[in-house]
């Protein structure tokens, strides 16, 4: 055993280092109080040193010993430093952090005291006291229980000079100096916690003068009192009298002792994420708070979305008091999920103010289990706890939007928009495609509400794994889910269920008169247009109104984000306002209400940019909308038939599109460059006049559809540019050279179409995608730089290049970036339920665009395929050790110029193995054990073994079943990690078929075992010791298709020719005693022993050939097969974007496999 520093210590695993070995351990004992605790290792296992004991001799401890401390002062192994014991209680110099429990050793190589901390301050360094630790130690080692009492009171030493100054008796203060020569004062009471047991009997300030008439001034005295009557040492005798001096007085008072260990507590609960237990006692002591009660150790997802704050004190759940864990887990075990319950909470720095919020029952993103540590094998043992089955019932309600006095325009504009905008709310797990966002809100558009499709912004929607929750004029909260996501721009579709609004109002008729929006049928905004900007407020729902003009509308480049996130990509389309108003989202009208535009937050890390998003006619986002509403109707009109008239959430489409929406385009990043500067780069005057005179028929072909019009009352379009330019209104945007390199405080920047059709600028290759598994990049030679003046077209094979002037596409100039992607709309089938759906990729290539382009003064045609981006959510992320894991995000695409073949590590829980040994969150993880990750399925195989698919629970949290399918497999994942470093498949597939070929004769082959009859065979067969007789038939028990073959082999049989078998082969039998089965069996199989005694000589027979091939490692797996120090070390390469590489090993025990299981959610 070893001692060390409790603040050192953790529940889950530990290794120690013994120069060359590192040899795991865990602890078996903590101090509830003092800083200390014991660990737990397997001293054979420690190789290439002779281990030597330290005797602690806590009586040798004494002002001015001189000592010696080793240990790893700033991050020096084996050093050692030199001290002098100053005083007793009282720090020690020359010694100094990183040599937390290190033994402090006299002279004669004995331990005087333990190296607790070191001052930040000055040179020195606090000693615990080894008296109680030695008792621990002595008392473990007999296998008894530390037993340890307490007052729930803080001492402090007060010295004598102050002790006289409150009245201490000359005589009493010469009693103690007689008693303690080596102490200078007596024992005071520092601080007193509400509902202990020296509440409202002892006082702050109280000096001690005796206990149980003895004189006590030292804390080794008290501490040794207090322990000799706690519950758990004498339960009969737990009172001691105190006589304390008290206002110049002498006072007895009688005092109940308690148990420190029950208010330090070894139970938690977890729940929806989120992480309770009772307030410990070094809590309750830092905060002069009552132990016990619910305390809130991590938010997680739960409590956090609906805003506690971590270290929050829960006093009732529910309008129900919680004074205990048992409380809380009864008052959760009572209500559904899904239901929105009231909890009451303050914080223990402000315990005075009680806040209430509104948390909704969890089950998707997390479980609900009850979590008890167990000493003996530093595990913790989780028990699962349910909720109530009672299906959650919408209570009945009604409820209006707010009528506003229509005084003029903005009040009529605000009555008529208001029915159409809504506040959506966002919750998530956890973060993924570099998105670490658990909780978002914002403004919703409703597009159509026939069907429930609303229009939202990606500020709302950071990604596609998420529940919303949509709330109709700050009354009525109906759920929601995410339909479609633009791979490119700044919105998605979003869907509620609109027959939601029937069921809480009770009326055949619906409750809220919610409205589509009015879309207009005027052309598209132009700069100098007047319009409207109406929204509502985020707390209030109250509608805003605000007269504004267009400032232009054009290109817009969104910075890199410091980790790679989605960012709108070629969208020269933006429009901007005015003293645009910020805030929220909403729609630009004009002045009858009708709805120009979308007014959408652009999320970016140095802050939130407001654009407009065209709803014109024609435009890609209507076009989709449109499309969305047509098969949504569709789904509606199948479900009226059905019986029942489920939900249209109950269906989804069938072939491999789920939705038919997708974007064909040519997969780079756009940006545009002046022509002044096209000119210096060699592109010639014929070129720039075709591409204008391009661009002016396109918007005069625009204008004669109907889709712009010129504007005779805006004033001239350089007016606008000019002031765009130089007084910069817009708080996040700069006008900048586009062709240049974004500066790093830079959000964005923007130009303006003309409507002449001269935009001043040619579209350029801002970025190209990055290469990976072992793809070349097309390296320029000498003659791709040509003199200027040579308007030959060459053809040339490769790709894009950053800086490449695009001159036309597919024979058709260059004008728009429009001209790269296109929509394309496919009418899927709808299926029912009850048919089969399979999965979608997100994307494909198909087909191949021709460019001429300018690179280098040498004009080039390229032939580049086309790759097709779903907007339908799709997610595949695994979870392992603490990572999230998922392949690489399409931002990381023009983020990184070569890509490494791994898989990336999105998110790193604090705590968890693989944050603890050095994963990087941002990485790629390119190998592990020496086999290639370029996959999931790859990753999965090397960390889980070949058989991954059936060891490796497939979750989904956007379901109804969430985590309940993972809690069912814990066990089994358990098993698959002692299998993984345990024997082989081969092996143990042999070693079973040949017991069960003994146990049931030649009629082995009339009868069908199934595969689990083996595994169940196997793992109780599979041990070192060998099975005696009784156990083979113990194991007969619980497999009833070889009972049943014993007693009735005919019977049997017919049963198996009828394939009968395999569903009975998993029911056990009814227990009965071993004895009895046995001799009955062997009565059956053979009325005799032979057939046991030779199963019984095969399996020893086995286990000696198998002894020769059984490593070290595995053979102390199976002895510790229940210990927390089983590991399983991965050897994990990663690489950054930058391709720098590093190994780390990443060590997984069982406890945290238990904590951090291995799952794969697949949306």
């Amino acid at each position: 055993m070893l001692l060390q520093m409790l603040h050192l210590l953790a529940n889950l695993q530990l290794t120690v280092e013994f120069v060359w070995n590192l040899v795991p351990a865990w602890p078996v004992w903590r101090d509830p109080v003092h800083d200390f605790g014991i660990l737990r290792f397997d001293k054979s296992k420690v190789r290439f040193m002779d281990l030597v004991e330290v005797p602690l001799s806590p009586e040798e401890a004494r002002v001015g010993l001189a000592v010696k401390v080793s240990g790893s002062d700033a991050g020096e192994k084996l050093a050692v430093l030199s001290g002098i014991i100053a005083r007793i209680d009282r720090p020690a110099a020359n010694t100094s952090g990183g040599s937390s429990g290190s033994p402090v050793i006299n002279i004669d190589g004995r331990a005087v005291a333990l190296n607790a901390g070191g001052s930040t301050q000055a040179a020195s360094s606090f000693f615990l006291p080894l008296e109680r630790v030695k008792r621990a130690l002595d008392l473990i080692r007999q296998g008894k229980k530390v037993p340890r009492g307490t007052l729930q009171v803080e001492f402090s030493q007060k010295q004598y000079d102050e002790c006289r100054r409150l009245g201490l008796p000359m005589e009493m203060e010469s009693d103690f100096r007689s008693k303690s020569p080596d102490l200078n004062g007596i024992l005071a009471v520092k601080n007193i916690l509400p509902r202990g047991q020296a509440h409202n009997k002892l006082l702050v300030g109280d000096l001690i003068i005796k206990i149980n008439g003895n004189l006590v001034n030292h804390f080794v005295e008290l501490a040794e009192i207090l322990d000799s009557h706690s519950p758990e040492a004498n339960p009969e005798t737990s009172n001691i009298v105190m006589t304390v001096f008290r206002d110049r007085k002498m006072i007895d008072v009688e005092v109940t002792v308690g148990s420190l260990h029950s208010v330090s507590p070894s139970r938690y609960v977890e729940i929806g994420g989120s992480i309770v237990h009772e307030l410990s006692y070094q809590m309750a002591r830092s905060y002069l708070h009552y132990c016990g009660g619910i305390f809130v150790a991590d938010t997680g997802h739960m409590l956090g979305v609906a805003g506690l704050p971590s270290q929050a004190f829960i006093t009732s759940v529910a309008h129900k008091r919680v004074q205990n864990l048992d409380d809380f887990i009864a008052v959760m075990s009572s209500v559904p999920i899904g239901k929105k319950i009231p909890l009451r909470y303050y914080t223990l720095t402000k315990k005075k103010v009680e806040i209430v919020k509104i948390i909704v029952v969890e089950s998707l993103w997390g479980r609900f289990r009850l979590a008890t540590r167990d000493d003996d094998t530093g595990l913790w043992t989780y028990t699962n706890l349910q909720y109530s089955s009672e299906k959650l019932k919408a209570l009945p309600s009604d409820a209006s939007f707010l009528k506003i006095p229509n005084r003029n325009t903005y009040s009529e504009l605000g009555n008529k928009v208001m029915p159409s905008l809504c506040l959506v709310e966002y919750h998530s797990p956890f973060g993924i495609d570099g998105a670490n966002v658990k909780w978002a809100d914002g403004v919703g558009i409703l597009y159509d509400s026939s069907v429930g499709l609303v229009l939202v912004d990606r500020a709302t929607i950071p990604t596609v794994l998420g529940t919303l929750i949509l709330t109709f004029a700050n009354n009525i909260i109906v759920p929601g889910r995410i339909v479609y996501v633009h791979p490119m721009w700044n919105f998605a579709f979003i869907q509620y269920d609109v027959s939601f609004f029937r069921s809480v109002s009770g009326k055949e008729n619906g409750i809220l008169p919610v409205q589509s929006i009015e879309l207009s049928s005027k052309p598209g905004l132009q700069a100098g247009d007047e319009c409207f900007l109406v929204t509502i407020n985020a707390i209030t729902h109250i509608p805003r109104v605000h007269a504004t003009s267009v400032k232009g509308r054009g290109y817009f480049l969104f910075a890199d984000s410091k980790a790679p996130k989605f960012r709108t990509m070629n969208w020269d389309d933006a429009i901007t306002l005015n003293k645009g108003p910020g805030g929220e989202s909403g729609v630009i009208t004009d002045e009858s209400g009708r709805v120009r535009a979308a007014w959408l937050i652009n999320p970016s890390d140095s802050g939130n940019s407001f654009l407009g998003l065209s709803l014109e006619k024609g435009s890609q986002v209507r076009r989709i909308g449109d499309y969305l509403v047509n098969i949504f109707t569709e789904k509606k009109k199948i479900q009226s038939v059905l019986e029942g008239a489920p939900s249209p959430f109950d269906f989804e489409l069938n072939e491999k599109e789920a939705i038919g929406c997708k974007l064909r385009l040519v997969d780079v990043e756009l940006s545009e460059t002046y022509l002044w500067k096209a000119r210096e780069l060699g592109l010639s005057e014929h070129w720039i006049n075709t591409i204008k005179s391009s661009r002016a028929k396109f918007l005069e072909d625009l204008e004669a559809r109907g889709q712009i019009s010129q504007n005779e009352e805006s004033k001239p379009l350089d007016v606008f540019e000019v002031q765009d330019l130089d007084k910069r209104e817009h708080s996040n945007a700069v006008a900048e050279d586009s062709s240049s390199e974004m500066k790093s405080d830079d959000s964005l920047s923007y130009q303006f179409h003309s409507d002449s059709g001269d935009k001043y600028t040619i579209l350029t290759v801002r970025r190209t995608t990055a290469t990976q598994h072992g793809d070349t990049e097309d390296i320029d030679s000498d003659d791709d730089f040509t003199e200027e003046g040579d308007d030959t077209v060459y053809e040339k094979r490769g790709g894009f290049k950053e800086g490449d002037l695009l001159l036309s596409i597919d024979g058709v100039p260059v004008t728009h970036m429009s001209q790269f992607f296109e929509l394309e709309l496919k009418q899927p089938r709808l299926r029912l339920p009850s048919e089969s759906a399979s999965n979608s990729g997100t994307t494909s290539t198909s087909g191949e665009k021709e460019i001429v382009l300018l690179r280098n003064s040498r004009y080039l045609k390229l032939r580049v395929p086309t790759i097709v981006l779903s907007g339908e959510p799709s997610v595949d992320v695994v979870h392992w050790g603490g990572a999230v894991i998922q392949n690489p995000h399409r931002a990381l695409w023009f983020f990184c110029k070569h890509l490494p073949a791994g898989v990336y590590v999105s998110l790193l829980y604090t705590g968890s193995p693989a944050q603890r040994d050095g994963v990087s969150a941002c990485w790629f993880i390119v190998e592990v054990d020496g086999k290639k990750t370029p996959t999931l399925e790859a990753f999965l195989e090397a960390v889980e073994g070949p058989d991954w698919q059936s060891n490796v629970p497939v979750v989904n949290p956007l379901s109804q079943d969430g985590w309940d399918d993972l809690s069912a497999k814990e066990k089994e994942q358990i098993e698959v990690s002692r299998n993984a470093i345990g024997r082989g498949e081969s092996r143990r597939r042999s070693r079973r078929s040949s017991v069960i070929s003994v146990l049931v004769g030649s009629r082995r082959d009339s009868i069908d075992v199934s595969d689990q009859i083996l595994d169940e065979a196997d793992v109780k067969l599979e041990r070192p010791d060998g099975v005696d007789p009784n156990e083979l038939f113990d194991i007969l028990e619980h497999n009833p298709a070889i009972m049943e073959l014993a007693q009735e082999p005919e019977e049997v049989v017919e049963k198996a020719e009828d394939q009968n078998v395999a569903g009975e082969l998993h029911k056990p039998v009814q227990e009965g005693d071993p004895e009895e089965v046995g001799a009955a069996a062997a009565n059956e199989l053979g009325g005799d022993e032979d057939v046991l005694v030779n199963a019984e000589n095969m399996i020893e027979n086995m286990d000696d050939e198998e002894d020769e091939f059984v490593s070290d490692e595995e053979r102390e797996f199976d002895e510790d097969v229940n210990k927390a120090t089983i590991t399983k070390s991965f050897s994990v390469r990663l690489m950054s974007g930058e391709q720098v590489s590093k190994v780390v090993t990443v060590d997984i025990c069982m406890a945290s496999k238990n904590y951090f299981p291995t799952w794969r959610c697949k949306v």
